[in-house]
């Protein structure tokens, strides 16, 4: 028997990439063409995060979030605003003789009260010439307690410092606060004694600014305000300074007549009558160059 040889010829496979059309073809040569565009494209050197819309969302919520709460933080006082240029007294008073709202012994024989408004010009004047000198003269020996008395009556920035100062108060520092305030006095209800001011004077002392804030927030330091100042309509207080020596008003301002109030009381209080020429009889050699006083009406 004679076998075909083209039955038993062995036909090679067909090959899967094996082209089965012309269209076929091109498809595969396009394919190609992009694959070898992209692997010769440039990598990227670091990670692409696409951020989904949603966290851009969050996150701009979240900003404004915060920014209230630091507007709010600010408008409360709580950590103080911006600082202002301050002028420094020229004479603090000495720690050792302050006592909260007052400077000098409690038993001294001359008890002075000074009833003042922090915008007051004179008052001013008073604080930053007169007072010095009587503590120099008087206060240091022992012979003169002064204290400090509100009359606020000149608008809400003098009401402002005089919570403000009674808030240092509460820190030990009402008297070098209230010194602060007159050194930089510029005039009556011209916005000098802003939250931003106030503040500036208490960081100057080392105050706890946080608690100042607090306290200027509240009600009890602006209460004591009124109350004192209404205390002060019933003597009556027709102007400030208004000066009172042991229970009586000093007729004037005038350097030489405070002192003569002042000499007055301290020898009632030793049963004496100051000598002719004695140190409590004679006025310090500086009170003839002691600016004059205008006291500022109440209306």
């Amino acid at each position: 028997m004679v076998l075909d040889p083209q039955i038993c010829r062995k036909e090679p496979p067909l090959s899967s990439n094996r082209p089965t059309s012309k269209s076929a073809t091109r498809r595969e040569r396009r394919v190609a063409e992009r694959e070898e565009r992209r692997r010769a494209a440039p990598k990227p050197s670091g990670l692409s995060v696409r951020i989904p819309p949603i966290a851009w969302i969050s996150g701009a919520a979240i900003a404004l979030g915060v920014l209230a709460i630091v507007i709010a933080v600010l408008a409360s006082g709580v950590g103080g605003g911006p600082s202002v240029t301050l002028t420094k007294p020229a004479e603090l008073a000495p720690s050792e003789l302050i006592d909260g709202r007052s400077v000098g012994p409690a038993d001294a024989p001359a008890q002075m009260d000074v009833w003042a408004d922090y915008q007051c010009p004179g008052c001013g004047i008073f604080s930053t010439d007169v007072e010095p000198r009587l503590i120099n003269q008087y206060v240091r020996q022992g012979n003169l307690r002064i204290t400090f008395r509100d009359f606020a009556f000149l608008g809400q920035e003098s009401l402002d410092a005089a919570v403000a100062a009674r808030c240092a108060g509460d820190q030990g520092q009402f008297w070098h606060y209230m010194q602060y305030v007159y050194a930089n006095q510029r005039g009556e209800n011209l916005g000098q004694f802003s939250r931003a001011f106030l503040d500036s004077v208490a960081r100057e002392l080392g105050l706890d600014i946080n608690a100042f804030g607090s306290c200027l927030a509240g009600t009890k330091a602006k209460q004591a305000v009124a109350d004192e100042t209404n205390q002060g309509g019933a003597i009556p207080v027709s102007s400030t300074p208004t000066l009172i020596v042991n229970g009586q008003k000093v007729a004037s301002l005038d350097f030489t007549v405070i002192t003569k109030a002042i000499d007055d009381a301290i020898a009632a209080g030793q049963g004496a009558t100051p000598a002719p020429g004695s140190p409590a009889a004679s006025p310090s050699p500086a009170a003839s160059s002691s600016p004059a006083i205008t006291p500022t009406p109440v209306p």
